[in-house]
């Protein structure tokens, strides 16, 4: 499978553990933070208002310099997914939060409630400004209907958008304008007009510690799409759940509780990373 850039990577409050080209590579593992009023904040089944700011075993306070600094420190984590839950909720990209977590010496993947032409060339724009944003998410609930899909791909780029299928429960989040239904539908949308990345995240699993319940979606893009990378995530508990991600076809796994509370440890991620390769996984 072949490496977009120099790694195969919305995703809320985790850690991304992608599958890389060349097997003599470790695997590339990438925290993910969820912004909320300038902290960051521990997501529960994507009930976002009652939202509360992280407490973690990386960082003593929830400031965004810290927790990325946290990341670095313990785990030499630089790259850094970053949810800005205000900016999907229509406020402004909180780019002094950005800014602190690449001062910290991190480097960004951004999902900013992208919705429209304008927003995506706006967050683009602050890319080539310098801001280390090396992805951009086109998340399914931030989109009013399908037509948008080739559009924001067009802005973006291939190299630098991935689409997320956002479910809640197992049904897609849509507007009541979209004219799909099911996940498979809206997959095979985003790879028709041409996006090489996806994720596939259930809200539900995010922060319960109970796995994920989307593996069977994830299986069957895997089938379909051979060469699409593939992440997912949400509910992991620990080594066990990030490895029947990665069994069932997933280029990354997404994590995030886990990694605050100390049950996922370094140890782990480089025990998959052993095994993974041993059997050419990666």
């Amino acid at each position: 499978m072949q490496a977009v850039d120099q790694f195969l990577p919305h995703l809320v409050g985790g850690v991304v553990i992608f599958r890389n080209a060349s097997e003599s590579e470790p695997v590339q593992v990438i925290p993910v933070i969820d912004l909320k009023q300038g902290r960051v904040v521990r997501g529960v089944a994507g009930a976002r208002q009652h939202y509360q700011p992280v407490r973690s075993q990386l960082s003593r306070t929830a400031l965004p310099f810290d927790v990325a600094r946290g990341f670095i420190q313990q785990f030499a984590l630089h790259e850094i997914y970053v949810a800005d839950l205000d900016a999907i909720g229509g406020a402004p990209v909180d780019e002094r939060s950005l800014g602190e977590m690449i001062r910290a010496g991190s480097k960004l993947l951004l999902d900013a409630g992208i919705d429209s032409v304008d927003k995506a060339r706006q967050v683009k724009a602050w890319n080539q400004a310098g801001a280390s944003l090396h992805r951009v998410i086109v998340a399914l609930e931030s989109l009013r209907n399908s037509s948008q899909l080739r559009a924001l791909l067009d802005t973006l780029g291939v190299d630098k958008a991935i689409f997320s299928l956002d479910l809640q429960a197992g049904t897609p989040l849509v507007r009541e304008t979209w004219d799909v239904a099911s996940p498979m539908e809206i997959a095979e949308l985003a790879v028709g007009v041409g996006f090489r990345q996806i994720i596939v995240l259930d809200l539900a699993d995010v922060g319960m510690a109970s796995g994920n319940q989307s593996i069977s979606v994830c299986q069957e893009i895997r089938r379909r799409w051979p060469d699409v990378q593939l992440i997912s995530g949400g509910g992991v508990r620990g080594y066990a759940d990030l490895d029947a991600l990665v069994k069932a076809g997933c280029d990354g796994a997404l994590v995030a509780s886990a990694l605050h509370d100390g049950r996922l440890r370094l140890g782990d991620l480089r025990m998959l990373t052993r095994e993974t390769k041993s059997v050419g996984r990666f």
